[in-house]
């Protein structure tokens, strides 16, 4: 297992793709609901870290909840706002 934690300004698009053996993620930062849905929806994660405003949005919030049902882990980081 391997830990690459990542801090940077984001420009354009998530993409992980190159990471196929991605375990866990997180991600602890505001993220429209558009891009965090297509950034880790074909991802096979075991365990997400979600920043707890992304839990503000009803889209992501649905996302999120069908991403727990099918078995992911997921933890929230943060005031929900």
């Amino acid at each position: 297992t391997c830990a690459l934690p990542i801090s940077c300004h984001v420009e354009d698009k998530l993409d992980f793709s190159k990471f196929d053996k991605l375990e866990e993620l997180h991600l602890v930062y505001s993220i429209n609901s558009e891009d965090l849905i297509d950034s880790i929806k074909d991802l096979k994660l075991k365990k997400l870290v979600l920043s707890g405003d992304l839990m503000s949005d009803k889209e992501n919030k649905k996302f999120i909840n069908g991403l727990k049902q099918r078995g992911l882990k997921v933890e929230i980081k943060g005031p929900i706002i």
